[in-house]
């Protein structure tokens, strides 16, 4: 294999795949990056059997060829090539020489004929989607997915169709976030549990691409591309919680505020946060009273203006979870509602309401 490549090209596509690799000891081929050169196209894979990556980019191919190559150590090697726009890369007697004018570096290969399959879906369920809607659904909700293993199906994000939106939906039981997205199709889209771990992949890859995404499934695995990308990761054979039941009907407390006077509210306390992260909310006469107390080191109050309807009260909640809340909410304004002194708080946006946060109360 021979080939001739812009540096900065190459460099972003090894950056996608590198974090695919696997760090199996009885597998060693999937710390690898495989590279297939063909057709003025240089194909990147990397896989750790949980989440397959390719990404493919426009090269000058002087001689086709395949080779695999340690990812972690080809990412160095190249990160290290910033003064350089064009490199050459050549398989020669058992080893990739990585040169231009200047530099030259010999990295092992490894035999490329170990590395696994990446399996291709070509099952007819299938429907497109923007990228930065799938990215906006899923970063909507996935801090609020369980980091824990021992109940799988709470530690992925549930996907599924409701009418004409795509609906994202995480929870840890603590706290629970669910994101809506328009998407127009007239196929009827399969519901799916995608792993914590491998969503965030998806969307680190995705990130800074415009091109819509092609997502297809099957009962086990999930395929989302672009033109230039193909990622494949397992799903989770499981039941997500039906969420709606416990998702409070009525409210006995609501109140109105600017996002940005809450944020700015709870960030004054929040220096002096306890252990458990514990921040206390007191609503009466259209005002919040925001206060942090830490034994070790003082405490903090803040209030701030509030538009209320209904009772006063006064309720405790872990401040991480209600802060996590804020960056998906689209709204200059925002809406608590309160089921009751020791029930769920619901967390939406003034006007739009395609984000959704319940979250429960603290009872020390």
């Amino acid at each position: 294999m021979k080939i001739e490549c812009i540096k900065d090209k190459l460099l972003e596509g090894v950056q996608k795949v590198e974090k695919a690799t696997g760090k199996n000891t009885t597998l060693p081929i999937l710390s690898c990056i495989l590279l297939i050169a063909k057709n003025n196209t240089l194909t990147l894979k990397a896989t750790n059997l949980e989440i397959g990556v390719e990404v493919e980019i426009g090269v000058k191919v002087l001689q086709e060829g395949v080779v695999a190559v340690p990812g972690s150590l080809f990412l160095q090697i190249l990160a290290t090539l910033k003064a350089f726009k064009t490199i050459t890369l050549e398989e020669e007697g058992g080893v990739l020489h990585i040169k231009n004018e200047e530099v030259t570096s010999t990295l092992k290969i490894q035999p490329y004929e170990e590395f696994p399959l990446i399996p291709k879906i070509e099952e007819e369920s299938f429907y497109t989607l923007k990228t930065k809607d799938f990215i906006s659904g899923v970063k909507g909700v996935v801090q609020s997915a369980s980091l824990s293993s021992i109940k799988p199906e709470l530690g992925s994000v549930y996907i599924y169709q409701n009418t004409n939106h795509l609906t994202f939906v995480a929870t840890d039981s603590f706290r629970l976030a669910e994101k809506k997205v328009v998407i127009k199709t007239s196929k009827e889209i399969p519901s799916l549990l995608i792993p914590y771990k491998n969503i965030l992949e998806i969307v680190r890859i995705l990130e800074n691409t415009e091109d819509e995404i092609m997502v297809k499934t099957t009962k086990n695995q999930i395929s989302v591309a672009t033109k230039t990308i193909y990622i494949t990761s397992r799903i989770i054979d499981g039941v997500f919680p039906d969420y709606n039941q416990i998702i409070p009907k009525e409210f006995e407390t609501t109140f109105t505020t600017l996002k940005q006077d809450i944020i700015d509210a709870i960030r004054s306390v929040s220096v002096f946060s306890d252990k458990f992260n514990q921040i206390t909310f007191t609503i009466e006469n259209n005002t919040a009273l925001f206060e942090n107390k830490n034994a070790d080191i003082g405490e903090g109050r803040s209030r701030i203006k509030i538009k209320q309807e209904g009772k006063s009260l006064v309720i405790k909640f872990n401040q991480k979870y209600i802060t996590d809340a804020f960056p998906s909410i689209p709204d200059e304004t925002i809406l608590f509602s309160f089921a009751g002194p020791h029930k769920a708080l619901l967390i939406e946006g003034g006007s739009n309401k395609s984000f959704r946060y319940l979250v429960m109360p603290m009872n020390t």
